[in-house]
């Protein structure tokens, strides 16, 4: 799998705030989520490609690409990483 970029390391805006997420694709800085789902993994890789369950937060840039930031738990370890970048345009008043 090959690295992604998912985390502004020097986020000058709020540091105080935690690490800037921004846009795989484009590294657009205005991001949003729309609200997580869960997804039981009952121990044999049915939520993701770990064992246990997992996390998925749909995520949007206001340049027009979209995402899952998932957090997966796997044998008593959590894991973090961007799934399923696409383009699309949203039809809420946003591109």
């Amino acid at each position: 799998m090959a690295e992604t970029t998912y985390f502004k390391k020097n986020n000058t805006y709020a540091p105080e705030y935690g690490q800037l997420i921004i846009c795989p694709q484009c590294s657009c800085e205005e991001t949003h989520m729309l609200p997580p789902e869960v997804k039981g993994g009952h121990d044999n890789h049915e939520a993701w490609q770990g064992r246990g369950s997992a996390i998925f937060i749909p995520m949007y840039c206001e340049n027009g690409h979209a995402w899952d930031l998932r957090i997966g738990f796997h044998k008593g370890q959590c894991f973090m990483d961007v799934e399923n970048v696409r383009n699309e345009w949203r039809n809420d008043g946003m591109r």
